[in-house]
C-alpha cells in the first residue's frame, strides 16, 4: 500500500456572495450571444470564442481561487466583490470589444486575473498553493502582453493577437501552469471539489433562468405571431433538453474526475 498522503478533504456550502457574483458572468454569456448574433460569420464565431475564453477564464480563475481561499475569509470576500465590479465593466464591453472598446475589455480583464492570482499567491494558507499561483502569474504575464498588443492595434488584426493570448491562457490552464522543474503536488492541497461542482451546477441553473427571462421578455415585447410562438416554444424545448442532458447524466462526466484517486493538481491548475 502506498504511503503517499491523500489530499485533505473538506466541505463548504455555496455562499450567497458566490451566487451574487455569478450573476455578473451570466450577463457575460448574454453579451457573447448578442455579439455572435450580430456577426454570423466565421470571423464572428472566432471572435466570440476568444471573448468566451477571456470572460469564462476570469470567472473560472476567481471561482477556483475563492474555493481554495475559503469564501468565509474577509480577504476572499473583498476579492470577489472587486472582481464583480471589474467584471461588470468588462462584460459590458464584450459586444464592441473588436470595435472601439478594446481597452474597456482588456483593462478590467487583466486587473481581474492579476488581482485574483496575486491575492491567492499572498493569502493562501498552504505554501504549495502560494507557489502554484506565483507560477500562474508568470503565465498570465505572458498572455497579458498579447492582450495589450491586441487592444493597441487596429480592429482588423486584433483577432490574431487576442487569439494568441487566449491560446496561452488555455494551454496554461490545461497544463496546470507548469514551469521547468516546478509542478503542483495534489497530495499537499486542501481542495473542496464538491463545492466547485455545486458552483457549476448553480451557475448552469442561473444561466438557464436568464435565458427563460430573455425568451419571455422577447415574446412579451413583440407582436403575437405564429412564428414568434413557435420560436419561443423551440427555445423552451431546447432549454428543457439542456437541463435533462446535464442533470440526467452529463454531470457525472464532471464529478467522476474529482474522485479521491485522481490527480487533482491538474484540475486545480485548470481553474
Amino acid at each position: 500500500m502506498s504511503s503517499a498522503p491523500q489530499p485533505r478533504r473538506m466541505r463548504r456550502e455555496v455562499s450567497p456572495l458566490e451566487l451574487f457574483y455569478d450573476l455578473v458572468f451570466v450577463f457575460a454569456v448574454s453579451q457573447l450571444s448578442h455579439h455572435l448574433l450580430e456577426h454570423l460569420t466565421w470571423r464572428g464565431a472566432a471572435e466570440t470564442a476568444v471573448l468566451l475564453i477571456a470572460v469564462f477564464g476570469s470567472w473560472a480563475y476567481t471561482s477556483m481561487e475563492a474555493t481554495l481561499l475559503d469564501i468565509s475569509r474577509q480577504v476572499t470576500r473583498w476579492m470577489i466583490i472587486g472582481v464583480m465590479g471589474l467584471g461588470l465593466f468588462m462584460n459590458a464591453a464584450v459586444p464592441h470589444a473588436f470595435d472601439d472598446r478594446a481597452w474597456a475589455l482588456v483593462v478590467p480583464l487583466l486587473a481581474i486575473l492579476f488581482g485574483a492570482c496575486a491575492t491567492t499567491a499572498l493569502a493562501a494558507r498552504d505554501n504549495p498553493l502560494r507557489e502554484h499561483f506565483r507560477r500562474t502569474l508568470i503565465w498570465i504575464t505572458a498572455s497579458a502582453a498579447l492582450w495589450i498588443a491586441g487592444a493597441a492595434v487596429t480592429p482588423d488584426t486584433r483577432l490574431w493577437w487576442w487569439g494568441a493570448a487566449a491560446l496561452i491562457d488555455l494551454t496554461g490552464t490545461w497544463l496546470a501552469h507548469p514551469l521547468p522543474g516546478r509542478t503542483l503536488s495534489s497530495q499537499e492541497l486542501e481542495f473542496d471539489a464538491e463545492h466547485m461542482v455545486e458552483r457549476l451546477r448553480l451557475f448552469f441553473i442561473i444561466l438557464l433562468g436568464e435565458t427563460v427571462l430573455t425568451a419571455g421578455r422577447t415574446l412579451a415585447d413583440t407582436p403575437l405571431t405564429t412564428a414568434g410562438v413557435l420560436a419561443t416554444a423551440g427555445i423552451f424545448a431546447a432549454l428543457v433538453a439542456m437541463w435533462a442532458v446535464y442533470f440526467g447524466g452529463a454531470e457525472t462526466l464532471i464529478t467522476r474526475p474529482w474522485s479521491p484517486s485522481s490527480d487533482t493538481s491538474r484540475k486545480v491548475g485548470r481553474g
